[in-house]
């Protein structure tokens, strides 16, 4: 089969799908027994690529044509960005934002730290975000500054809200780079069109979904 790509084999198709829930189960059991997700994750892609040229339903070469490798050097760099803003005093200033904007656990408060980290998200990308919210929250944590749920409304932000722009999103410049590659352009413009539409709903939802379970639990 000399085809570049086989996009009518519903074989491979059942395949991917089966492979696919097969890796997210397995990430998720890693997960709760403490075992680095980026090991599982390969390797269950090694494996899938490796069943799929054996079956001949692509090929080594075509797998690794298709990988984004232009943004391993943005990957590294989001890292750098990470230690830049902390060397520049940015987490001290997000210490003090997640104090003052969440001294509690009502509706406002959840909604100002799921906007505060949207935002950042969308400024510096949701990976040098959420590190630096990790490593600014523990403390708090810790010392009963803040309570579980500023953690939780974060972890809202982080994830949807960096659905606003382009840039807010790894995963969303790895999308983007793949449809590109198969000829269809999306800018950012529009892109941004339909994320003000829908990431300050879904972040409002979010946030009030979140409160709504605290206040169940309490009861």
């Amino acid at each position: 089969v000399d085809k570049p790509f086989i996009a009518e084999n519903t074989c491979f198709y059942r395949f991917a799908t089966g492979a696919l829930t097969t890796v997210l189960f397995g990430v998720v059991v890693a997960s709760l027994l403490d075992i680095p997700i980026g090991v599982v994750a390969l390797g269950g892609a090694v494996i899938a690529a490796a069943i799929a040229s054996l079956f001949r339903w692509t090929t080594l070469r075509q797998v690794s044509g298709s990988v984004s490798w232009q943004l391993l050097p943005l990957v590294v760099g989001l890292f750098l960005v990470v230690r830049g803003v902390e060397n520049a005093g940015f987490d001290i200033l997000a210490q003090r934002a997640f104090l003052a904007a969440a001294p509690g656990d009502g509706f406002l408060q959840i909604l100002a730290i799921a906007f505060g980290t949207a935002l950042g998200s969308n400024l510096i990308n949701n990976v040098p975000m959420t590190i630096v919210t990790i490593n600014d929250l523990s403390p708090l944590l810790a010392n009963g500054s803040l309570n579980e749920t500023a953690a939780y409304a974060a972890l809202i932000g982080t994830n949807v809200g960096p659905n606003l722009t382009v840039v807010g999103s790894l995963a969303t410049l790895i999308w983007l780079g793949i449809i590109r590659g198969r000829g269809l352009v999306l800018t950012a413009r529009d892109y941004l069109v339909v994320g003000l539409i829908t990431t300050p709903a879904i972040l409002v939802m979010a946030s009030f979904g979140l409160w709504l379970s605290v206040r169940l639990f309490e009861l």
